[in-house]
């Protein structure tokens, strides 16, 4: 029996390079679907995994089709078995809430239901630690409404992960947040494992886990569930 056919979104942030290559380094993963806005080989985030990349592109078993992400990706989706969602910005990277807005919540929610229509039965998105509808910021109840309409959707099997401050190398510059992730590490073990720096990595391989396991209904998977650093 073929293994999952997967469809990445988001494959050149953090989480998504690292999904990637959790996904291309599964010999139990028959195919890998990573549409982007750029060609995968032109970007500078898999350092010393480009090889596999380009390995998987000749071969056929990673294709990288390039889409503007305004339109659903409706004829990328027939065949995939799971989608893993990604995407995701900052506030300050969108500028302003309502360009946030379109891409942490638009941007899913367009893929999501075009992944419902064409009959996907798994989705996985990454949320975030404190998602919530009261929280206090805007970035958690936007986040929190991603999780409300995904569940509305309907998927034999959704599953939302939502971890804390992410540790791993970045292809843009945040000194700001490196300096917040530097703090987090030294204060590791007075801080509540729900809020310690985690891995991208590690959310990587729970996504991929969360492939092969498939549970019907929701499965909401907290930060402290993920292996940390």
């Amino acid at each position: 029996m073929p293994g999952p056919t997967l469809l990445i979104a988001g494959a050149t942030g953090l989480v998504g390079n690292h999904t990637l290559v959790a996904a291309l380094s599964d010999v139990r993963v028959t195919k890998v679907i990573a549409p982007t806005r750029r060609p995968l080989t032109d970007t500078h985030t898999f350092g010393s995994y480009a090889g596999l990349i380009e390995e998987n592109l000749l071969s056929g078993r990673l294709t990288n089709p390039i889409i503007d992400f305004k339109t659903p990706p409706e004829g990328l989706l027939a065949g995939v078995t799971s989608v893993i969602c990604t995407i995701g910005t900052t506030m300050r990277k969108a500028g302003s809430r309502e360009a946030f807005q379109a891409t942490d919540h638009g941007l899913v929610l367009s893929l999501a239901t075009a992944a419902h229509a064409a009959g996907v039965p798994s989705f996985a998105y990454v949320s975030s630690v404190g998602a919530g509808p009261k929280a206090a910021s805007f970035y958690l109840r936007v986040k929190a409404q991603v999780e409300s309409d995904l569940t509305a959707l309907g998927f034999r099997s959704l599953t939302i992960l939502r971890p804390s401050f992410l540790g791993g190398d970045r292809d843009e510059s945040r000194p700001m947040e490196r300096v917040g992730l530097a703090l987090a590490s030294a204060l590791k073990w007075v801080t509540p494992k729900r809020y310690r720096v985690i891995d991208a990595a590690d959310v990587a391989d729970r996504l991929i886990t969360s492939v092969f396991a498939s549970t019907d209904g929701v499965d909401i998977i907290e930060s402290e569930m993920i292996p940390a650093t």
